[in-house]
């Protein structure tokens, strides 16, 4: 069996560290994997990864013109938090890769900023999977939506854009979805229950030809080491004392992961409890476009090489994740990992690995003050500090481990072609 996973970059993002873990998951289970990817980045070489050849497009894509080009009218007016992908054209060549022609099976995985047109995927006529690791195959542009449910009836009229014209951006690229994909047969899997009730709800594939699946997002939970606090904290410097709260995202300073909310919550834990030393660790790009309070003790570390990232989650009393809309982090999984209980917004898939008082916190959306209860619940008492953390690593050794997730697809691949082989057989004897 021969599988490829395309995704826009070879490393760096959480999207392709998914893609990335998955690729070598599948290559140690005895599968043929190969990773194909618009662009290198960050460690995202070594085996099986194949960077696919540019056409002129990308090179325009590498200069942003063509997406200045189409955010243009709604410069003004657009939310300019929000990551559009339009994709208008070809950027990479998928016949030049030998890997994709030989594919029994194609997944895709983060295919955005422009790495693939939606007529290049309606054309791919091979078994095709989506992962999906976010809104972007289901609305017309926008990644994550927001409160906007416009890609369950058409997009136009878009909020994120702050447009009023039904036939925008938003509802062009819908509309190129809805022809290039009414004839693609297309597995989708769902990483979290919510983004799976959410592509069973988008216009574009209500006509029951695709399969929903849910698969959890895996973790190499061998990797991430059981270390104390203490000597966490000592290793990266760290005052050995008093409260610590970890925050991370791939950019800290996005709107969507809501980190003024934690310090908000913070603030309220501080004059809640009188002496008390709390401090925040950040880590993630952007960290120097945060402006924080002058009051709160913050130790920010920036980007992180993955050895480090251990030592981060393991540095802090609680991980927190106060996405405002998510699929479900791998930093939440990763701190779980390391033995960290988790705090967050009971939003998106949060609640898949979150377990309300038993592996961590989940805070009324979007109340800081019901996230300054959670810090204070899981770190008030010890024994009960000490139950959340055995008890947020046993969640990801039982439900996302690697293992598992490769054993899932392994058997959805093979599903996946027993059925697009007989069906290739039923048609073979009805044209004869």
């Amino acid at each position: 069996m021969k599988v490829v996973l395309l995704n826009t970059f070879s490393g760096g993002s959480g999207a392709a560290q998914s893609t990335r873990r998955l690729h070598l998951g599948l290559l140690g289970a005895g599968i043929s994997s190969t990773l194909l990817a618009a662009q290198h980045c960050g460690e995202g070489g070594g085996r099986g990864v194949e960077i696919l050849r540019p056409t002129i497009w990308q090179r325009l894509r590498e200069l942003r013109w063509w997406e200045k080009r189409v955010l243009r009218p709604y410069r003004k007016t657009r939310n300019k938090d929000a990551v559009f992908s339009f994709n208008p054209m070809r950027m990479v060549k998928l016949d030049a890769s030998a890997a994709f022609s030989d594919a029994d099976i194609v997944q895709l995985n983060w295919v955005g900023w422009g790495m693939l047109t939606p007529e290049q995927i309606g054309d791919i006529r091979k078994p095709l999977v989506w992962r999906l690791p976010d809104l972007w195959p289901l609305t017309g542009g926008c990644h994550y939506a927001g409160e906007c449910r416009r890609y369950e009836e058409h997009c136009g009229a878009c909020p994120l854009l702050g447009s009023s014209r039904e036939k925008d951006a938003a509802s062009n690229l819908f509309k190129r979805k809805m022809s290039a994909w009414k004839n693609q047969r297309i597995t989708f899997v769902a990483p979290s229950r919510w983004i799976a009730d959410c592509v069973r709800r988008s216009a574009l594939f209500l006509n029951g030809q695709n399969r929903v699946e849910i698969i959890p997002t895996g973790v190499d939970a061998l990797r991430m080491k059981l270390i104390s606090r203490r000597e966490a904290r000592q290793r990266l410097g760290l005052p050995e004392d008093g409260i610590f709260v970890v925050f991370g995202a791939d950019d800290a300073a996005s709107p969507r992961k809501g980190l003024p909310l934690l310090l908000e919550a913070c603030r309220i834990v501080t004059e809640r409890i009188k002496n008390t030393q709390l401090h925040l660790v950040v880590f993630g790009a952007g960290c120097e476009k945060v402006q924080f309070p002058p009051s709160l003790q913050v130790h920010t570390l920036g980007k992180l090489a993955p050895d480090k990232l251990n030592l981060a989650y393991a540095a802090g009393d609680l991980f927190a994740a106060p996405s405002k809309e998510e699929n479900l982090a791998n930093t939440v999984l990763e701190a779980m990992a390391c033995g960290r209980p988790c705090l967050a917004f009971g939003v998106g898939g949060m609640p898949d690995a979150v377990i309300h008082g038993e592996n961590g916190f989940l805070a009324e959306p979007f109340d800081t003050g019901s996230l300054a209860a959670g810090i204070e619940h899981i770190t008030a008492d010890a024994g009960r500090w000490k139950q959340l953390s055995e008890n947020a690593r046993e969640k990801v050794e039982k439900d996302f481990s690697l293992e598992r997730q490769v054993l899932d697809y392994s058997k959805l691949y093979r599903d996946i072609i027993e059925t697009h082989d007989k069906f290739k057989s039923w048609t073979r004897q009805i044209s004869l």
